[in-house]
Formats: structure tokens, sequence, C-alpha cells
């Protein structure tokens, strides 16, 4: 409000309307909320328009000049207001100061006492952080986990990153940040499957990105090569069970490309195998079966049964998505067995998971049960959450083909109580599309089509093509159901463009059904309307294709 009064002031034709009130609000953000900043910026206005102002504010301290002439030479400019209060501070608060900005997004006292080295000449480092909090340079603030975190403005931070380069130990804090990180991401990489996990989810989410600053510090700078490759292969765990999956594929590209990550390592097998999984959260097959046996060379080549099993796994899981249920039972198996042999509970139990997951696409429900209720007792021993959500989603779709729709609810319902405490997108997007099968086998459309709706959005948010493709082709069982045969037959086209693009198949037990569903509204439409639907379905983007399937169908008469 207060930057639009002054903007409204200099130039009294601005309006605000719903684009400019948005854009009004991103430069608010952009000011940290401070007065000179708003009254700085809000002079500027006559000069360009507010989208203009927002791209400018990317560097706040140069754009934010010209202040009333009559205000004292320190208040005229942003970058003399703060450099004024920065020459008050003695030496042991502005090291302390410029060090700090290195943080993104503030940090813990530990990361502080890590970072920030070199215990002061003076005073107690705990002096030093109440002196630069009392100054307004510095806020605290209780993160999600209730530990205490100190925050600079961004706009305080660009000065402090400005005086850490002048004062040539800009490379020393930089690398401690990015060491004091990759510390921080291996202690959490131990916990991602254990008890723990959700706190650890939720840790590294709350540092995501200093995280990520230190691997775009780590990928250019001399001599931090290993460092970079070991950062990005242990967040691969961390992007994949949060669904930063687009993130984390361009990031591991980045680093695969550089020269530390060009020898055949241990480290670069591992980062192969973690892009390979990431890869298939979002149907990428071909680069899924890629990363995954060029990671499973280089294990074989040095003689690694962890990173052998693990590459297995991602060759298995590729198989099955494409139909090749025998191939990708074989690299299962062995997986499994170099699993027992380690005695490793975790990693049986992921391979459990993805057997069952395959037995129960090719048809062997009694296998897959099986299987999964095994893993299920490994990983509630385990404490392990996040594998406990891929169980009981599988067993709640074997359930659910063997007709057992109470349970299949049961388990589904479980499953996606446990994804959302995690925050794991993709294990909601399966959960949410067994709720919405269900509610097709059971005839409640409403529910079918609320339970598939979110599903659809959760996966066209993560980028997961076989899930879409599904939803879609589960909607269209929908609208043929509510007497929509046009809509029924563009929505099977839709999911069969996108399977092809991605080379995804129907399971082979669901195509009788799928085949019959075809015939029937071809019998119906007729060749030529049929087509002309099919085509319509083949030409749309997924984002229409979504938007399409869900135009008037909840409010279709008899869809309650």
């Amino acid at each position: 409000e207060l930057f639009i009064q002054r903007a409204q002031a200099v130039k009294p034709s601005l309006q605000l309307t719903n684009d400019t009130a948005q854009v009004f609000a991103e430069i608010f953000c952009r000011l940290d909320g401070l007065p000179l900043a708003i009254e700085l910026a809000a002079a500027r206005i006559k000069l360009m328009p507010p989208r203009a102002m927002l791209a400018r504010l990317e560097n706040r301290l140069e754009f934010l000049t010209g202040g009333a002439r009559d205000l004292p030479a320190r208040q005229q400019t942003l970058r003399n207001t703060i450099s004024w209060s920065y020459d008050l501070l003695n030496e042991d608060e502005q090291n302390l100061f410029r060090r700090l900005s290195v943080f993104t997004g503030g940090c813990t006292l530990e990361a502080v006492e890590a970072v920030a080295g070199d215990d002061p000449a003076h005073t107690s480092r705990l002096d030093l952080l109440e002196s630069l909090l009392d100054k307004s340079l510095l806020r605290e603030v209780e993160d999600t986990t209730g530990e205490l975190r100190f925050v600079m403005l961004e706009t305080l931070r660009e000065f402090g990153l400005e005086q850490l380069e002048a004062s040539g130990e800009q490379e020393t804090i930089r690398r401690r940040h990015a060491n004091f990180f990759l510390a921080l991401a291996g202690q959490a990489e131990a916990r991602l499957e254990s008890g723990e996990q959700v706190q650890w989810m939720n840790r590294m989410e709350q540092e995501h990105d200093n995280l990520r600053a230190a691997l775009e510090w780590s990928e250019v700078a001399e001599d931090a090569g290993e460092l970079c490759l070991r950062l990005a292969g242990m967040l691969g765990l961390f992007w994949e069970a949060r669904g930063y999956f687009s993130e984390g594929r361009e990031r591991m590209a980045a680093v695969l490309s550089t020269e530390a990550a060009k020898g055949r390592t241990a480290a670069r097998a591992r980062l192969l195998a973690r892009a390979a999984e990431l890869a298939f959260r979002q149907s990428d097959y071909p680069a899924t079966t890629s990363f995954a046996r060029e990671s499973l060379a280089i294990y074989r080549e040095i003689g690694d049964k962890v990173g052998i099993a693990s590459a297995l796994i991602k060759l298995g899981n590729a198989a099955t998505e494409v139909g090749q249920y025998a191939t990708a039972s074989e690299f299962l198996e062995e997986a499994l067995a170099n699993w027992r042999e380690l005695e490793d509970k975790h990693g049986t139990a992921r391979a459990l998971i993805s057997l069952g997951w395959t037995s129960l696409r090719s048809g062997d429900y009694h296998l897959a049960n099986g299987r999964l209720e095994e893993a299920l007792a490994l990983s509630r021993e385990l404490g392990d959450t996040r594998s406990i959500g891929f169980e009981l989603s599988g067993l709640g779709e074997v359930a659910l083909r063997q007709g057992d729709y109470l349970r299949a609810t049961e388990l589904a319902e479980e499953s996606l109580e446990l994804r959302r405490q995690l925050g794991n997108k993709w294990g909601v997007g399966v959960s949410l599309g067994i709720l919405g099968l269900v509610a097709i086998r059971e005839g409640n459309w409403n529910r079918a089509i609320e339970r598939l709706d979110e599903s659809l959005e959760v996966r066209r948010e993560i980028g997961d093509k076989s899930g879409c493709a599904w939803c879609l082709e589960r909607l269209a069982e929908v609208a043929l159901a509510l007497g929509q045969a046009e809509k029924a037959v563009s929505l099977f086209g839709a999911g069969s463009a996108l399977r092809a693009s991605i080379r995804s198949v129907i399971d082979p037990v669901d195509q009788p059904e799928y085949e019959s569903e075809i015939k029937s509204l071809r019998a119906e439409l007729g060749e030529e309307l049929f087509a002309a639907a099919w085509k319509k379905g083949h030409s749309l983007t997924l984002e229409q294709a979504a938007a399409y399937a869900l135009d008037n169908l909840s409010h279709f008469p008899g869809s309650n």
C-alpha cells in the first residue's frame, strides 16, 4: 500500500489492476518492505512501467538511487544508507556481517559457527550476532523444525556479498559454506530412509537454497569438482522424494558435463544412478536405461555390490514400464540376490517393491501380494515411511484388481496420508490415482473425478507423463460412463499420444478392457466421428487435455 501511494503521487495516472497489483506485490517483496527502498523505487515509476522495474530489481543497490535532494547524502541512495550503517560497525561485526551474506535463505547457529570461522578478536560470536540483530542487520526467525535461524534481508545480503568479494576472503568463505552443506547432505542421506526421514526431509527443504548455492559454486570453483560430484549425488534422493525432478535432472546434467565427472569412479556411477531415478519418475525410460547401464558398468568394474544392485533396480523398473516384464524380472532378481547376500534390509525391501510392481503389472496378483507384504514387513521394522507408502499403494492396487474395494481404499488412504506427510508428490499422485480408480469401479463418478483431477494436477506439476496418460484414460472411462462418447474418445486419444511419446504401454491385463471400450465407442459414434474425436485428442497438449477432461464433466447429469 505504501509503494502504491508513493508511486501514484509521482505518476497519478498509474492504475491498480489485477495484473499490476500482482507486480506491485512482487516489487514490495523484492524491496524487503524497507521504507527507504520503497520510496526510492516509487520515485522511478515515472520512468518505466512496473514490470520493467521488477526486472531491474535483480540489482537493487544499483537501481535504487535518486532520493530527495533535501535528504542527507547517506539517505539519497539505498547503497549509501546501508554503507553508512555498515561503517558504524566495529571490525568483528563487519567480518561477521559480510560472511553471513554467503547464506541464502538464512542459517542456523551451527552453520554460523562453521562458516563464519575464526574466533572474533574481542567479542563472543553470540554477542556479535546479538549486536547485528539489535542493529536490524539480521532477523531471528523460528523455522519449521522449531530451530532458530538468522536471516538477512536480500537487499542487505547483496551489499554484504559485495563487501565479501572486496575483502578477498570470498573463496575461503564459499568453500567453508560448501563443505558445511556437503556434510549436512551426507548426514541427511543416511537418515532419509530411516524413522527420522520426515524431520530430515523438512530440514533439507529448509536448507535447499543453501544447498543449491553450494552446488552452483562448486561447479565453477577451482579444485571443487569432487565436492560438486558428491554433493549432487547426495541431493538425488531428496530431489526424488520431494518431486524436484526437473530441477534435479538439469543440475545433474550440468555436473555430469564437468571435467571432474568424466572419470569412471564410484562418485560418477552414484550420480548416474540418481539421474536414472529422476528420469524414471518423469517417464523418460530411454534416459533411465542409458544412465543405469553406464552406472552398472562402472559398479561392475570396481566391484561395488551395493551399487550394482541399485543400478539393476533402475533397469528393472524401466523395463517394466515399457512392457518387458521378463527382462525386468531378471534385473530385479539379481538385485534382490545381491541385497540378500549383503543382508541389507533397505535394499531387499526396495527390490521386493519393484518385483511386486512387475508382478502386478504382468497380472500375477498372488506373487505381487506376497512380495509387497514381505517388503512391508521389512520397511515397518526399519521405520522407513517412504517405502511403506510404496508398499501400501501397491497392495492397494492388488486389492483393487482383485475386486476388494474396501481394502483397496483403506490401503491407498493410508499410503496417501504417509506420502502427504513426507511431501512425496510422485507418491501422492499414485495413491490418488488408485482411489480414483476405486471410485470408478464403485460408480462414484464425482469422487472419481475429484481424485483423478488432483492426481493429474500433481503428476503434471512433476512431469510424470506416464501417470498423466493413465489419468487421462481413467477420465475417459468416466466420460464414457456418463454418456460423453466424443469426450471419452478424445481423452483416450490424448492418452495414446502421450504414451507413444514416452514408449509406455498399457498393461496386458488391462488391454482387453481398453480394446472393448474403444470398440464400443467406435460403434456408437461411427467411424467418421470416432476418427475426428481421436485426432482431436492426439493433437492436444497435456495442459489442453487436462482442461478438456474436466470441462463440464462433473456437471453432467447423473454424475452425482
